[in-house]
Parts: C-alpha cells; structure tokens; sequence
C-alpha cells in the first residue's frame, strides 16, 4: 500500500492547477460580463419606458384631435406646385404656380396642442372642383 501511495505522490505535479492571480481574473471576468448585462437590461427598460411614454402622448394628441370638435385654425401661407422643368416639358416656361385662394378654396389648416402634449399637426386642403361644378 505504501508503495502506491508513493507512486501516486510521485506522479502529482503540484505546480499544476490554478493560482490565486488566475482564480482572480477569471472572477473579474465573470463579474464584468454580469455587469454588461445588467446595463443592457437596464437601457432597454429605460427605451421601453420612454417609447411608452410617447405612444401615450401620441394617442392623446390623436383623442383630442379626431375624436372631439377642435376648432383647427387657418395657417397663412400660399400653396405653390413647384414645377421640374427637367423632367416636364413646359413650353410657357412655368415654374411655380400659385393657388389663388379666391380662386379656389385651398389652404394649410393646423390643430395645436398647447397644453398636453405640445404637438401639432397640419392639413392641406382644397376644394372639391367637381362638385362645385354639378351644383
């Protein structure tokens, strides 16, 4: 018995096996990748909170502008139809032309939100010619 026993002490190299500085990086390493994590759990909370936060805005501003009578009021600014003269064959020479509001009913209306959301929004409008004409 003591023979194999030497044998077996012989043949164990005690140089072998992990020190205190490799047991140490390799906790260090653990600990860093847990740290990363916790941070990208801790952002993506941090988005989905602040997206919320925005689809509940949104969905009030679009309550508040669909669904009651809100009074939207006339922006005032000229409507122009810009025209590409590279891609159009225009042979007076146009390049813009206005909608005259006397004319014909154009314009931009705008609906603002000053209280709860703070948001606009804007329409352009214009006359129905067709059924103007039938009438």
């Amino acid at each position: 018995m003591r023979k194999i026993l030497l044998k077996l002490k012989n043949k164990v190299n005690w140089i072998e096996g992990s020190t205190m500085i490799e047991t140490l990086v390799g906790f260090l390493v653990v600990v860093m990748m847990m740290l990363m994590f916790s941070k990208v759990v801790s952002v993506s909370v941090h988005m989905l909170n602040s997206t919320q936060t925005v689809i509940d805005k949104s969905e009030l501003f679009n309550e508040k502008v669909y669904l009651k009578n809100n009074t939207w009021k006339t922006a005032g600014m000229d409507i122009f139809y810009t025209i590409d003269t590279k891609k159009t064959n225009t042979k007076n020479g146009a390049k813009e032309i206005k909608l005259k509001h006397y004319l014909i009913d154009t314009g931009v209306k705008y609906y603002y939100d000053m209280y709860d959301t703070r948001l606009k929004i804007f329409s352009f409008y214009v006359a129905d010619l067709d059924n103007k004409e039938k009438n």
